[in-house]
């Protein structure tokens, strides 16, 4: 691409014909003439200046198309320095917190020996803000929760995570008693939605997948809960839970945590992972990466380590409550 292709991509994302300038180093004035090189080369109006600055539909068509050229020239040079140079590179990679946490101490050593001269660069943050990262060329790829499908992505299935309740013995027991339930048959075989209400509940914030999962099976039951804590940390969730105040719903990728901390936990403050009795919805687990993009050979193998990292712990989890029931 030339200089005024990428001038013009940088205020196509910015709309701000300032800020623009700041980010190419060049003056308003300079900006503002590759802006219309651009426009006198195509013989179209590419942004509207009034009430605010705005793409017209030729400036979104040559967005898109500017884009789709600059993927293309990137997969180029990294084909070309992966042959010249072998597995050297940079591997930008979005995840959540709670995943990069685990994933990464897990991960990255054995992909580090394989592949001494592959950098990472992590971003975290939600799906949604990820995805837009990506779509805008920031990110190489994402392992996604639930993402929406959009068209320009290729999805690579990782694993479908369930969801549990984490709860203590000390705070079912209290419960059990006060409500007559029969705490047995619900450890065994699970807890009735119509009893979630009865818990003292930490939930995960309202845009979070996992709560928003929870929130269509509660709708679907006709159910509502008042929690006393939001909070997303999965760690300090497990620290509450064991103190016997709340009950909080976990995926199927904490629960070695969990059962980390039931290896020198009390019989008071034992963690139980209680399923939920008619729930269908799960967790889908994507590593995403842009359709047109060349990944080399380094960032395929790691989508095959954490598609076979992301298999093995839910096959653990399996096990582990199987020989529990």
């Amino acid at each position: 691409m030339n200089t005024s292709q990428m001038v013009f991509l940088i205020t196509a994302e910015e709309l701000n014909f300032t800020k623009a300038a700041k980010r190419c180093f060049i003056t308003q004035q300079a900006l503002s003439k590759h802006i219309r090189k651009l426009e006198n080369e195509y013989n179209v109006a590419l942004f509207t200046r009034k009430p605010s600055v705005s793409l017209t539909p030729a400036g979104h068509a040559l967005y898109k198309k500017l884009l789709q050229i600059q993927r293309l020239e990137s997969n180029l040079n990294i084909e070309l320095k992966e042959i010249s140079e072998g597995n050297h590179g940079n591997l930008r990679l979005g995840l959540n917190s709670s995943r990069a946490t685990r994933m990464l101490s897990e991960i990255f050593p054995n992909y580090h020996r394989l592949y001494p001269h592959v950098t990472w660069s992590i971003y975290s943050g939600d799906t949604n803000e990820m995805s837009t990262l990506l779509g805008k060329g920031d990110l190489d790829m994402l392992i996604g929760v639930d993402a929406v499908i959009r068209k320009e992505f290729h999805y690579v299935p990782l694993v479908e995570d369930k969801i549990y309740l984490i709860a203590s013995q000390g705070l079912l027991e209290s419960t059990a008693k006060n409500e007559n339930w029969d705490l047995s048959d619900i450890i065994r075989h699970g807890l009735p939605p119509a009893l979630l209400p009865n818990f003292p509940l930490c939930l995960n914030y309202s845009t979070s997948t996992l709560n928003q999962a929870i929130e269509k099976y509660l709708n679907l039951h006709q159910i509502s809960l008042s929690p006393i804590i939001r909070m997303s940390n999965y760690d300090a969730q497990i620290r509450l839970c064991a103190s016997k105040i709340v009950a909080a719903f976990f995926p199927t990728f904490m629960l070695p945590e969990v059962f980390r901390y039931n290896e020198t936990s009390t019989p008071d403050t034992y963690l139980h992972v209680l399923s939920l009795k008619n729930l269908k919805e799960t967790l889908r687990i994507d590593c995403i990466y842009p359709s047109g993009l060349y990944l080399p050979h380094y960032a395929l193998h790691f989508i095959d380590m954490i598609k076979e990292y992301s298999l093995g712990y839910q096959r653990y989890v399996e096990l582990f409550l199987q020989g529990k029931h």
